[in-house]
């Protein structure tokens, strides 16, 4: 009787797609948040590295061929930082330095994570580093691993307004 029930069991396929969907989901939706995880994170770094590069060109722009503090003692490097970490609103009529311009990536304000040199010998060049370690959408959290760090660099020679 028993080895009859068990033949008629292993031969039945009824709920056969409940268990592999058991076994398959958990993978799948791992694989899907991971790419999305990544992707947010890609996404981040490229707009910190959009708005490095923003900061040195508008320095190398906003500064004299000859001034040897690439605009430090101008005030220039400030806006450069501003403008590193924000988007300029469509309202704003004087960009890049509104105050209510919108973050380039949330969690982004700390001017700090910004540094701006300048080169000691002619032609002069800027170059804006900038590092940020932010939050993820917690894929990485729930691995048990923190966020990357994520950095970027920009390098500009100093050709003046015009």
């Amino acid at each position: 009787m028993f080895v009859r029930l068990s033949r008629l069991a292993w031969r039945d396929e009824d709920g056969s797609a409940v268990i592999e969907g058991a076994l398959v989901i958990p993978v799948l939706m791992t694989l899907v948040f991971g790419v999305y995880d990544f992707s947010w994170y890609f996404y981040n770094q490229q707009l910190i590295t959009t708005g490095v590069r923003d900061a040195a060109r508008y320095i190398s722009r906003s500064v004299s061929t000859s001034d040897a503090t690439c605009g430090q003692n101008q005030g220039v490097w400030p806006t450069a930082k501003h403008l590193a970490m924000t988007w300029p609103s469509v309202s704003d009529t004087n960009w890049p330095v509104a105050a209510g311009s919108n973050v380039r990536v949330g969690g982004w304000t700390n001017p700090a994570t910004i540094t701006i040199t300048c080169s000691a010998n002619p032609p002069y060049a800027v170059q804006v580093n900038a590092s940020f370690s932010g939050s993820t959408l917690g894929f990485f959290a729930l691995l048990g691993l923190s966020a990357p760090a994520i950095s970027a660099s920009h390098q500009e020679l100093i050709i003046g307004p015009g």
